[in-house]
């Protein structure tokens, strides 16, 4: 079967496969701010180009942003876009720390910009940056929209730009918890969820099929006492944790058991059992 295209103004031709689902969810970027949820590996970084695409070509005056959450994602959504745009690479930039201030000021002012939230923030801040110009904000990674985490913080701030930015979250799941959930929605101002998976019916044909297989091993003696080293050191320090009457079991002392007794550990004033949860932690998580 012959291989179809993308065929835009602003896409490079035959370097971005043709799928009606991301072509559909891309549609509705442009409508409305979405958050799209879609597994890893069908394509999510392609519905941001798509919507970029979209954005330069009926506002070619205005910029476009790419949120990632790290410095290697940034630099690899970069690359992806300068590979793909139909834009000379030099209007495409990405910003994280590693830049210096006027480094950064230059930076700003092109017309596709991948940067961290981090950076975004402490720019808007500096006066380096702000939300004038800009079409379209995506944030990759959208569930981590929680908390203190700087994209809630950089959500609330273009909502309260009063700026007609459209808003776009990406992810590849959605926290389990409803809370959770809507919280991500309020902090990106978020008026619709967009679901797709390996079963739905646009999709399946490019999941790739997989065959699992199991291997048993025989640990090495070296890995076998050292792991025996560890739980002895383990147990010392949840017997501690259940004299000091913060365990019933030393057997059910799971990961997030140890880390949900952080608060009342540390208000005990006690600091040898402070001391035995914070190793129990390390321990538990090695």
């Amino acid at each position: 079967m012959q291989q179809d295209f993308i065929d835009h103004p602003l896409i490079k031709t035959s370097s971005v496969e043709r799928r009606a689902y991301q072509m559909e969810l891309a549609e509705k970027c442009r409508k409305e701010n979405l958050l799209v949820v879609l597994p890893t590996g069908l394509g999510k970084t392609v519905i941001a180009l798509l919507t970029i695409a979209e954005y330069l070509k009926v506002q070619p005056s205005k910029k476009c942003l790419l949120l990632a959450p790290t410095r290697p994602l940034t630099y690899q959504h970069h690359k992806f876009l300068v590979d793909r745009l139909e834009l000379p690479p030099s209007d495409i930039s990405a910003i994280t720390g590693e830049d210096n201030l006027e480094t950064r000021r230059l930076k700003w002012a092109k017309k596709v910009i991948c940067a961290t939230p981090q950076i975004t923030l402490g720019d808007l801040d500096r006066g380096l940056m702000d939300f004038g110009g800009l079409s379209v904000a995506i944030f990759d990674e959208a569930h981590r929209a929680v908390g203190n985490y700087s994209y809630t913080a950089l959500g609330s701030r273009l909502i309260s730009s009063d700026r007609d930015i459209r808003i776009i979250g990406i992810t590849a799941s959605l926290p389990h918890r409803e809370d959770k959930a809507k919280e991500i929605l309020r902090s990106l101002s978020i008026t619709r969820i967009e679901v797709k998976d390996r079963t739905s019916q646009q999709v399946e044909p490019f999941v790739q099929k997989t065959r699992v297989e199991w291997v048993t091993i025989t640990l090495p003696p070296i890995i076998d006492k050292i792991r025996d080293q560890l739980k002895t050191s383990l147990r010392e320090r949840l017997a501690k944790l259940k004299s000091g009457g913060f365990l019933k079991s030393t057997e059910s002392a799971r990961f997030k058991t140890l880390l949900s007794m952080r608060g009342q550990v540390r208000e005990s004033g006690n600091a040898d059992l402070w001391r035995a949860l914070l190793s129990a932690i390390r321990l538990t998580h090695v």
